[in-house]
C-alpha cells in the first residue's frame, strides 16, 4: 500500500513536470515568430535565430549529457533547474530591455538552445525512475505536457495580442522557476546511478548487437534507431517549419492570424489520448507497427497542411499531430530508456533530440525563413511536401528493412506475422 501511494506520488509529480516544462516551453517556441517580430526582426533573422539554436543544441545536449554522467553526484533534477534557470533569465532580460537586433538574437537563441537540451534529462528521469522498479507511465505523464502546450497556446495568444509580446518572457521565466520546485520534490536521480539495471527488453527489435558492427559506435550498434531517428527528423523539420511560421500561413489563406492560439491548441491537444493509450498498445502490438503507423499518419499530417486550401483542411492536418509526433514519441522514448545499454541511454534521449528538435528544428526553421523571403511562402509549401515523402520512405524502408532481417534469420514470415497474434509478442530481432 505504501509503494502504491509512493508510485502514485511520483505520478503525478512527474506528470506536473511535464506540463509546466511544455507549458512554459511554449511560450518560448509556440510564439518564436511572434516574440521577434514584434521586437523588429524579419523572416530571415527569425529563421536564423531558431535554427542556428536548434544546430547549437545538437553539440550542447551530448556535452550537458556527458557533464551529468561524468559529475554522477548532482541529479537530473538539479541540472535540469540550472540549465532552465539560465534560459528563463535570458528571456526575460530580452522581455525588459531594449537591446539591438543582434543581441536579442543571440539572447533568444541561447535560451532556445538551453531549453531544447534539458528534454532529455527529462525524458531520462522517467526512463531511471522505472529501472529502479517505480511505476511511472511516460506515456499519460506526456500527454500533459501536450495538453499544457495546448492551454498555453490558447492563453498566450490573447494575453500576447492583449498586452506587449514581451510578457511571454516573464510567464516563461515564472514557468521554469515553479517547474524548478516541482523537480526537487521529486526523488532524485542520477545519469549512471548502479540502481540503473537493465530495464524490460520488450520490443528488442530495435537491438541490432548481432549486426557485426563496432560495439564503441552508436550508430553501429543501432543502425534501425539511427535510420528511424534519420527519417522521422525529415519529417519534424518539415512540421516545425510549418509551426513557426504558422501565423504567415494564416495570413496567406486571408485568415485572422488571431486563429494561431486555437491551431496550436487542437494540435496539441491531440496528443494527449495518443499519449496515454499508447504504452497499453505497444505492449499488445509491439514497436514496429506503431512506428510505421505513426510514418504514415506524418505524412498525412504535413502534406494536409502543407497543401491546406482551407481552414477545416489546416486544422485536420495540425489535429494528425498525435498519431505521428505523439505516437513517435512515447515509443522511440521509451524503446531508448529500456533496449539501449545503461551507458548509451541518456546519449540515445539526446540523440532523439538532435534529430528531432536539433537538426529537424534548425533546418525547418533556418531555410523556412529565408526560402520565404525568397522565393516565397507557397514554394516553400511545396518544398515541404517533397521533403515529408522522402522522410516518410526513408523510415518505412528501415522498418522494412528489420522485417526482412527477421524473415530471412528463419523467423516468422512477414505475412504470417501480421496475420497472427505472435505479432503481439515475438517483436525482436535478431541478436
Amino acid at each position: 500500500m505504501r509503494q502504491e501511494k509512493t508510485d502514485s506520488r511520483l505520478q503525478v509529480q512527474y506528470s506536473l513536470a511535464q506540463g509546466l516544462y511544455w507549458g512554459a516551453g511554449c511560450a518560448l517556441t509556440g510564439f518564436t515568430a511572434v516574440f521577434l517580430q514584434s521586437r523588429g526582426l524579419g523572416n530571415t533573422e527569425i529563421g536564423l535565430t531558431a535554427g542556428l539554436a536548434s544546430l547549437a543544441s545538437c553539440f550542447v545536449s551530448p556535452l550537458l549529457s556527458k557533464v551529468a554522467a561524468r559529475w554522477n553526484g548532482i541529479s537530473l533534477q538539479v541540472y535540469m533547474m540550472m540549465y532552465l534557470g539560465l534560459s528563463g533569465l535570458l528571456y526575460a532580460l530580452l522581455a525588459l530591455l531594449p537591446l539591438p537586433g543582434w543581441l536579442i538574437m543571440a539572447g533568444y537563441g541561447m535560451a532556445f538552445c538551453l531549453f531544447l537540451a534539458t528534454n532529455p534529462f527529462l525524458s531520462q528521469i522517467s526512463m531511471n525512475c522505472i529501472a529502479q522498479g517505480l511505476r511511472l507511465k511516460f506515456g499519460p505523464a506526456r500527454g500533459v505536457g501536450s495538453i499544457s502546450f495546448a492551454a498555453a497556446a490558447m492563453i498566450l495568444a490573447q494575453l500576447s495580442s492583449w498586452l506587449e509580446p514581451g510578457c511571454l518572457g516573464w510567464i516563461y521565466a515564472a514557468g521554469t522557476a515553479c517547474l524548478s520546485v516541482v523537480l526537487l520534490r521529486m526523488p532524485q536521480v542520477y545519469a549512471a546511478g548502479d540502481d540503473c539495471r537493465q530495464a524490460a527488453e520488450a520490443d528488442s527489435e530495435l537491438s541490432v548487437r548481432a549486426t557485426g558492427k563496432r560495439q564503441g559506435c552508436l550508430f553501429g550498434k543501432y543502425p534501425l534507431f539511427f535510420v528511424l531517428l534519420a527519417g522521422f527528423g525529415l519529417c519534424y523539420m518539415v512540421a516545425s517549419c510549418m509551426q513557426t511560421y504558422l501565423v504567415n500561413i494564416l495570413e496567406n489563406m486571408h485568415l485572422d492570424p488571431s486563429l494561431l492560439g486555437i491551431s496550436l491548441f487542437l494540435m496539441a491537444a491531440s496528443e494527449l489520448p495518443v499519449m496515454v493509450l499508447t504504452p497499453r498498445i505497444r505492449q499488445r502490438m509491439g514497436s514496429l507497427p506503431l512506428l510505421l503507423a505513426a510514418a504514415l499518419c506524418y505524412g498525412c499530417r504535413n502534406l494536409l497542411v502543407a497543401q491546406a486550401t482551407s481552414f477545416a483542411m489546416l486544422l485536420t492536418g495540425l489535429m494528425c499531430q498525435g498519431i505521428s509526433f505523439g505516437l513517435f514519441t512515447v515509443v522511440i522514448t521509451e524503446y531508448a530508456g529500456s533496449v539501449l545499454e545503461p551507458g548509451d541511454r541518456l546519449t540515445g534521449q539526446s540523440w532523439i533530440a538532435i534529430a528531432t528538435t536539433g537538426l529537424g528544428g534548425m533546418a525547418g526553421n533556418l531555410f523556412g525563413g529565408i526560402l520565404q523571403d525568397t522565393l516565397g511562402l507557397p514554394v516553400l509549401l511545396q518544398l515541404c511536401s517533397v521533403m515529408t515523402v522522402a522522410g516518410v520512405a526513408i523510415a518505412v524502408a528501415g522498418l522494412v528493412r528489420a522485417a526482412v532481417l527477421w524473415e530471412i534469420a528463419g523467423h516468422v514470415g512477414i505475412v504470417r506475422r501480421l496475420l497472427s497474434p505472435d505479432w503481439r509478442t515475438q517483436d525482436s530481432m535478431v541478436k
